[in-house]
C-alpha cells in the first residue's frame, strides 16, 4: 500500500477511535468497534460510543468477519 493513495471505506473505521480496526467486536446493538477503543470507552461509560444511548449489555463478541477484511485490505489496498 505505500506509495499508493487508498481510500478505507468507513465501515473498516473505528466509530470511536475513527481507525482501522485491527481487532473488530461488536456489541449488542450490532456495531462493530475496535476492542481497544470499545473497552476503553465501557470502562468509563454504560452508553454505546457511537449513539451514546444506554447500553443493556455490556456483552462484546469478536467480529471475524471484519478482522479479516480489514486485514486483507491492510496488506493488499483492495476492498473486500
Amino acid at each position: 500500500m505505500e506509495g499508493r493513495d487508498v481510500e478505507i471505506p468507513r465501515y473498516f473505521l473505528c466509530p470511536i477511535s475513527l481507525q482501522i480496526m485491527r481487532a473488530p467486536v461488536s456489541i449488542v446493538t450490532g456495531i462493530t468497534y475496535e476492542r481497544e477503543s470499545t473497552e476503553k470507552w465501557l470502562s468509563k461509560s454504560s452508553s454505546n460510543g457511537a449513539t451514546t444511548t444506554c447500553l443493556t449489555s455490556r456483552c462484546r463478541g469478536s467480529s471475524k468477519r471484519s478482522a479479516s477484511a480489514t486485514r486483507r485490505m491492510a496488506s493488499t489496498g483492495s476492498r473486500p
